[in-house]
């Protein structure tokens, strides 16, 4: 079964201020990981 996690910012000041992309990706990968999916980027 394939899972997917969508990271996203809608505005340069989200991603300056906000949860950065790289951010938004470590965060779905752990909890990916604490649910035993395998995760690839």
């Amino acid at each position: 079964m394939a899972v997917y996690g969508y990271v996203r910012v809608s505005t340069k000041q989200q991603s300056e201020d906000g949860l950065s992309l790289d951010a938004q990706q470590r965060i779905l990968e752990g909890y990916a990981m604490m649910q035993g999916l395998n995760s690839r980027s």
